[in-house]
């Protein structure tokens, strides 16, 4: 509803997009914007027009975003994640003085993260890396194993917060429904004053995420 009456993409043109995306691929929660962060700054962009090749059965792209390329793809479950993993993105990138783009999309849903990714995959082309961000909901190794049983490419990484990426944040569930704010300012908050380094330093799936994102 944001992207089709607050930034007028239009609700027809978005429900085409969703409706063939569940048709002809069952994603049911197919993003139409994400984030694209860099250094200097985080702003939302349309998802690139995509159309269905029944030949190559794959995902073809008609409009391409520019940049045509990010350095990084990152997939995560919903709003208020994208919004902490984006500032956390731009402070790690401008403390690096790094010049790297990355685009970050929603799942709308953990169990729908891979299809998601795989739908997404070939849009963004191959020289894109994937930063897979999901809760691990105490189940860190059945969270990796959804991940691989269901993921169709192999340039992907996880990091994956027990239990949630809140964890990261120093925010917790209980304390977010009683202030209550909406879930995505607050966790945008708490990242705007993390101690990147001192958690990076305890915690090694953050320490997996860093690394995503500044690269090789």
């Amino acid at each position: 509803m944001d992207a089709a009456i607050l930034r007028q993409h239009g609700i027809k043109d978005i429900l085409k997009l969703k409706f063939r995306k569940a048709a002809e691929e069952g994603v049911i929660y197919f993003p139409v914007e994400g984030e694209l962060v860099t250094a200097s700054a985080t702003r939302t962009v349309e998802i690139d027009a995509l159309r269905f090749d029944a030949i190559t059965g794959s995902v073809m792209s008609m409009q391409p975003v520019l940049p045509v390329t990010a350095d990084l793809l990152i997939v995560c479950e919903g709003d208020s994640d994208r919004a902490a993993i984006a500032i956390l993105a731009e402070r790690i990138l401008a403390a690096a003085g790094s010049r790297r783009s990355i685009k970050i999309l929603t799942a709308m849903g953990k169990i729908t993260i891979p299809k998601v990714a795989n739908s997404l995959w070939n849009t963004f082309h191959t020289e894109s890396k994937v930063l897979i961000v999901t809760d691990a909901d105490n189940d860190p190794a059945g969270t990796l194993a959804m991940l691989h049983n269901g993921l169709e490419f192999n340039e992907w990484v996880a990091a994956i917060p027990n239990p949630s990426i809140e964890t990261w944040l120093g925010v917790k569930v209980q304390f977010v429904r009683r202030k209550g704010q909406s879930r995505a300012n607050i966790c945008r908050d708490a990242a705007k004053t993390l101690d990147i380094d001192a958690l990076r330093a305890s915690d090694a799936e953050f320490a997996r995420f860093y690394d995503a994102i500044l690269g090789p």
